[in-house]
């Protein structure tokens, strides 16, 4: 009888039998806003195409019995037409999407993180798959750069209001454009941040409910970020507090 709200990551490729061969959504995201800066379309697309064979991949074994599973694939094919052209036009537009503005780029009027993208996506299928409408929860907030407590308290709102209407909410994790810019502020990880600070945001800002903080995760917890630290540890255990700690949880109540 509770109500609940998803934060979503990006889809992974985590089962690959050769650990070379794994990779997720971001890190290619990563390397597609590169090529744009490289002005290297060929590759970008390519890459795109890539990933969207992924996904596809990905629904159809998530799906398989589901009776929404044409639809979604259907959205699916129509969300990477939209990155496929912001592509190309962000090329012959001379757009440059640098780590400085979050991998931003700007097509048919609309500005959106190219590292966004990812969590976006996955959000929005799971909001076409299970949700209703008004479901799906816009973390991006592109209109101005705004503070982290801005932010966190403006997804609060908007996801508390979701689930007065319905018992669901589902959201990206992430929240940019973030003043200071989320590599500076985050580096990776921004799909937990986001998901902390949410709940952080809800106990301070909805006292009379009763909030549990759940944490799902596909990989280990580790003491750095890997892709920085050559001496990285994996966390076999890990105490509340420096949950708290890792997740940005200090909200003030417990």
């Amino acid at each position: 009888g509770g109500k609940w709200i998803y934060v979503f990551s990006a889809f992974k490729n985590s089962i690959a039998e050769n650990p070379s061969d794994r990779w997720n959504t971001t890190d290619i995201l990563i390397e597609i806003a590169e090529k744009i800066n490289q002005k290297d379309e060929k590759i970008a697309l390519e890459k795109t195409k890539e990933l969207e064979e992924f996904y596809k991949e990905r629904i159809k074994t998530e799906l398989s019995d589901h009776s929404e599973k044409e639809e979604v694939l259907s959205f699916l094919k129509e969300e990477f037409e939209k990155l496929q052209n912001a592509i190309t036009e962000s090329i012959s537009g001379w757009q440059i999407p640098s780590k400085e503005n979050d991998y931003s780029i700007t097509f048919d009027d609309e500005t959106f993180s190219i590292m966004w993208w990812g969590e976006m996506l996955v959000s929005k299928i799971y909001s076409e798959t299970f949700g209703k409408e008004n479901t799906w929860i816009d973390t991006y907030g592109i209109e101005e750069k705004k503070s982290i407590e801005t932010i966190r308290n403006e997804v609060a709102e908007k996801a508390m209001h979701a689930i007065e209407r319905e018992n669901i909410a589902f959201v990206p994790g992430y929240s940019g454009n973030l003043d200071g810019w989320l590599f500076r502020k985050v580096g990776r990880g921004y799909s937990d941040w986001t998901a902390g600070n949410l709940y952080a945001a809800i106990r301070k800002k909805y006292p009379e409910e009763n909030v549990a903080f759940m944490l799902k995760k596909l990989y280990n917890l580790s003491s750095a970020d890997p892709r920085e630290v050559k001496a990285v540890q994996i966390l076999t255990h890990i105490s509340y507090e420096l949950l708290l700690q890792r997740y940005a949880l200090f909200s003030g109540q417990r």
